[in-house]
């Protein structure tokens, strides 16, 4: 919750976190998605390559992380 929190405030103030922040921005806005949607699928992406060296319970619980700090970035990025 406090990852989502903290990069919605900084991307909503035009700034990036890391390094797929931007990216996100860019593929929401080429792409009419909703900015949480692209923040989830480049984060799965990159836990997905991770299967070679991570269990399969802490692939979970980082999925479950990406998307609960996905959506709450997407909705500090909307809020007027």
């Amino acid at each position: 919750i406090f990852v989502g929190v903290g990069c919605g405030i900084v991307v909503k103030s035009c700034g990036a976190c890391g390094g797929d922040d931007l990216l996100a921005v860019i593929l929401s806005k080429i792409t009419k998605l909703n900015i949480s949607i692209c923040y989830f699928v480049l984060d799965l992406i990159i836990i997905l390559m991770s299967l070679t060296y991570i269990s399969c319970v802490n692939i979970l619980y980082s999925i479950l992380t990406a998307m609960i700090s996905s959506f709450i970035i997407g909705v500090i990025y909307n809020k007027k």
